[in-house]
């Protein structure tokens, strides 16, 4: 029976079981490093969206994805800056501007070209359509520019890092826990603090007390992109970065390719007093079959029986398959009877391979509009609205949590979870709206709680629809069109003719 399951196997890059991804916690990753000329920072900053367009030296970053440094260098637990207050703000983009501390207690802007930096983004900076995994920012500040000689063992100032985050509530994040809002950020009283050590032995840093290790060997390369060899280890730190719950950072955790394969089970014997078409015969008298099952054609060769979707799923996984995507098709009636009953019996038998501690693939949806409008474009927007949205209803009220395939959804929400839902026409010239498709993901979230990520056949979504993937079927020119998930199509031998 694999013939039927491997009519088409599709390959997704970045696919995922809800169940095998943990929710991701940001951070911001720092190495701290001196010796007699310099203070080195390094700062790696998980960020899904890079937002920032300073790139020049000595002027403002307001409003950027930026790191900021604060020193105290007297160590003096101040309400407000003074002489001996310094701070560097490093943009995503490759601005910087440093600023010091004034007798009226303000952090005014100085233009010094004494300083080294660099910055680098892990995406594509100011692109709301991918979803980055990092920004990374290298400081060298010399002693003098700080107002201070290098430092003894021992040592301390007042010390804090803030990533200024664009877009973001809160729009920054401290490293120490008093600054919790905007009239903390100058309070050098509110900092933590940064003790200078040559050796760091068995020493862990401290929420409020950063240890910074002398540089004994070659000083860090300051040009944006960290190298951990180059810094001590035993000595970082880092600053959690909340996110909104249930956020799950695509880009942050890769997964491995998914084989995705549609799942036809319209295939049924016709039994006594059984109103359900067979769908086993050709409109000349034949057998509508190009591909024979190994176990023949007879009572058992029907996908309204339970046991039989069993054999299927376990001949799925010895071909590698790791979703499955029962096609629904609207029956005679134009109700979903025969295809629901027939969902029923599979999830049925995935719930007993799961009670047997038993591997199984899990499921999407995949939706023929061709079968959905009764092989014809509907007539009026609300009943295409309506007639796609119920199949898809239908579908998802039978089947699951547990047993669905999800992916991570892109933006405005990115890394969320979504339930996978394949779209193709099935005839040529039909196609669903873009109000059809918001429609239906509206009427999902409502309905189930969560959100769908779309794939679709070429041609089976109006350009203007948004889509996470785009597939070509067997014939189909594949289209320029630009979409967030790869996905490879592959026909293992497949005459789908009949199909």
């Amino acid at each position: 029976m694999r013939a039927y399951l491997l009519a088409l196997v599709l390959v997704l890059a970045g696919l995922t079981h809800a169940g095998a991804q943990q929710s991701s916690v940001d951070k911001a990753q720092c190495y701290t490093a001196w010796d007699d000329r310099f203070f080195y920072l390094s700062v790696k900053v998980d960020c899904a969206d890079v937002v920032a367009s300073h790139k020049v030296p000595n002027a403002p970053v307001t409003g950027d994805d930026c790191v900021m440094v604060y020193f105290q260098s007297d160590n003096a637990r101040v309400d407000s800056p003074t002489g001996s207050t310094f701070c560097m703000a490093v943009s995503a983009a490759g601005g910087a501007q440093f600023s010091a501390g004034s007798a009226d207690g303000k952090l005014e802007p100085v233009t010094v070209h004494t300083f080294k930096y660099g910055a680098s983004v892990q995406g594509t900076i100011n692109n709301s359509d991918d979803i980055d995994t990092s920004y990374m920012v290298e400081i060298a500040l010399p002693w003098a520019l700080l107002g201070a000689e290098p430092p003894k063992f021992g040592d301390m100032m007042g010390f804090n890092i803030l990533i200024r985050r664009n877009g973001w509530k809160p729009d920054f994040v401290s490293l120490s826990s008093r600054v919790k809002a905007e009239p903390d950020v100058l309070k050098p009283s509110s900092w933590a603090s940064i003790v200078f050590t040559t050796f760091a032995f068995g020493a862990r840093p401290e929420p409020d007390k950063i240890l910074s290790i002398r540089n004994i060997v070659r000083p860090p390369t300051v040009n944006g992109r960290i190298e951990e060899k180059e810094w001590p280890r035993n000595s970082a730190f880092s600053v959690e970065i909340p996110l909104p719950p249930g956020f799950v950072y695509e880009a942050k955790f890769p997964t491995q390719k998914m084989v995705i394969a549609p799942y036809f089970y319209h295939w049924r014997q016709q039994r006594a007093g059984q109103s359900f078409k067979p769908g086993l015969n050709a409109v000349n008298g034949g057998v509508a079959l190009t591909d024979f099952p190994e176990s023949g054609i007879g009572p058992w060769f029907s996908g309204d029986r339970i046991g039989w979707h069993k054999n299927q799923v376990r001949d799925a996984l010895e071909a590698g398959v790791d979703v499955i995507l029962p096609a629904y098709y609207r029956d005679s009636n134009g109700g979903f009877a025969e295809a629901g009953f027939g969902l029923d019996c599979l999830i049925g038998d995935l719930q007993e391979l799961r009670s047997e501690g038993k591997s199984f693939p899990t499921v999407g949806m995949w939706l023929d509009l061709a079968s959905v409008f009764g092989f014809s474009q509907p007539s009026s927007s609300d009943e295409e609205r309506s007639s796609a949205y119920a199949a898809v209803k239908d579908f998802f009220g039978r089947v699951p949590p547990d047993f669905r395939a999800f992916a991570q959804t892109g933006k405005p929400d990115p890394g969320r979870m979504g339930a996978l839902l394949f779209v193709t026409a099935g005839l040529e010239g039909l196609a669903l709206s873009s109000d059809a498709a918001a429609y239906i993901s509206e009427r999902f979230a409502s309905d189930f709680g969560g959100t769908l990520v779309w794939a679709a056949s070429e041609g089976a979504l109006e350009q203007s629809a948004d889509v996470d993937a785009l597939f070509a079927l067997s014939g189909q020119q594949s289209s320029a069109r630009h979409s967030r998930i790869t996905l490879a199509v592959v026909t293992p031998g497949r005459d789908d003719s009949a199909v």
